[in-house]
Formats: structure tokens, C-alpha cells, sequence
């Protein structure tokens, strides 16, 4: 009877792939959440501390001034432009003050979920095997440096290019769809934010174009047109954080 229902599946799955589709994408979610609850529940425990937060906003007047002045030209020689975390960590302040680094720490961890969960599901429009992006997204999870960048608020700016990275090309690898307009978009705001964390997110340039080839249907006509929009806003980017930054 067991056989019988098996093989009935299978020919319904051949005939309309689509059931086949819905428990994947299932199977893929109930992977992606156990992932992100124990992730979650190895961090929280190292979280709380009575220590106060050593970052300072550029202005401590109000959250609109430091927005402001972080969106400037920096005054130092030396200092890069990275209004992202600054915008970030002054959300931060403002709201939670400076004695309280528990708070911070956890907006990191949240921010830290989100880049895990899109890094899996950029792995996954890359074809890889759903046992092998769970273990690499992990490995880059609990990573030394990305668990130094969580407990460490001024580090934030690590954890934000990443995760806009992550966001951008995910969002390229939908170029072929029928509403790609607004797939490219998303990708190139999360190339201009991640920009605005560390000029590393320059990378976009030549890895939005590779990984939307990557990810295409076989035999499927490459959309190169539909990338100059997130290609557009990345150039943009780095050459005003260039700029910006001398």
C-alpha cells in the first residue's frame, strides 16, 4: 500500500511539479528557523552585561542632528564614510541610552539572524544543497569575528555589509522574473546601504552580474539590461563614498 501511495506521488509530482515545489519550500523554512532559534539560543546567553556602551554619537543633542553629520563629510583625514552603522548605532542611543549595552547587542544579534537567513537563501538560489548552505551560513554565523561584531556595538558596520550584500545579490538572482523591476531595485538600495557600511561593498560590481548568470534557468536568455539598475546604484555608491572619504 506504502509502495503504491509512493509511486502515485512521485507520477503526480512529475505531472505538476508544483506539490514537489511546496514541500520543499516547507522542508527549506523548518530548516531555516531551527537554524536561526539555536543561533539565537547560543548568543542570548552571552549577552547581558552591566557595562555601558563605550560608542558615542557624533552629536548628542538629538538623533536628526547625528543623521545629519553622519551623512557629512567626515573631519578627519583618516576617517572613513560609513553613515549606515552610524545611522544604526545612534538609533541606538537615542533610544536606549548609553547604559544599557544589552540593547545594543541585541539589535547586532537581529541584524546577525537576518545575514545567516538571507546568506542560506542565496545558497540556495545558487543550487547548493540545502545540508551544505545550512552548515556554511552556520559556520559563517558563529564565525570568531561575526561573534566579536555582535558583542561589540562599534563593529556593527561588519555585520551591515554583509547582510546588504547578502540582500543585494539575492534579490539579483531574480532578474528573470516577471516582476523584476522591483527585485532589481531592492538590489541596488541594499548595494548603495551596504556601500554606506564599508567600501568593501564595492564587490557588488562584478559579483551581481556572475551571480544572476549563475542562477538562471538553463537554457533561459540572460536579462543583462535588467541589472544596469542595481549596477547603476553601486557604482553611484562607491564613487560618492570615495569622495566622501578623502
Amino acid at each position: 500500500m506504502y509502495q503504491n501511495t509512493y509511486q502515485q506521488r512521485n507520477a503526480i509530482d512529475q505531472d505538476d511539479p508544483r506539490p514537489r515545489r511546496r514541500r520543499q519550500g516547507s522542508s527549506d523554512f523548518v530548516i531555516l528557523a531551527s537554524m536561526l532559534v539555536f543561533l539565537m539560543m547560543l548568543f542570548l546567553p552571552v549577552m547581558v552585561s552591566k557595562r555601558p556602551v563605550s560608542w558615542e554619537p557624533p552629536s548628542k543633542k538629538s538623533f536628526v542632528r547625528s543623521v545629519q553629520i553622519a551623512f557629512s563629510k567626515p573631519s578627519g583625514a583618516d576617517q572613513d564614510y560609513t553613515p549606515t552603522p552610524i545611522v544604526s548605532l545612534s538609533a541606538d542611543y537615542f533610544t536606549f541610552g548609553s547604559d544599557y549595552l544589552v540593547f545594543y547587542r541585541l539589535h547586532s544579534l537581529l541584524a546577525q539572524l537576518a545575514k545567516t537567513a538571507f546568506l542560506w537563501l542565496l545558497l540556495r538560489r545558487l543550487r547548493v544543497a540545502g545540508h551544505y548552505a545550512v552548515g556554511f551560513a552556520f559556520l559563517m554565523a558563529i564565525w570568531p569575528s561575526s561573534i566579536e561584531a555582535v558583542m561589540t556595538p562599534a563593529m556593527r558596520g561588519a555585520i551591515a555589509v554583509s547582510l546588504f550584500i547578502y540582500i543585494s545579490l539575492w534579490a539579483a538572482t531574480y532578474c528573470a522574473s516577471p516582476k523584476w523591476l522591483p527585485w532589481m531595485f531592492i538590489s541596488g538600495i541594499a548595494g548603495f546601504v551596504a556601500l554606506g557600511a564599508s567600501l568593501w561593498g564595492a564587490i557588488l560590481i562584478p559579483t551581481i552580474p556572475a551571480v544572476a548568470w549563475w542562477c538562471r534557468t538553463p537554457g533561459e536568455k540572460m536579462k543583462w539590461l535588467h541589472l544596469v539598475i542595481p549596477e547603476i546604484c553601486v557604482i553611484a555608491a562607491s564613487v560618492i563614498c570615495l569622495c566622501m572619504s578623502r
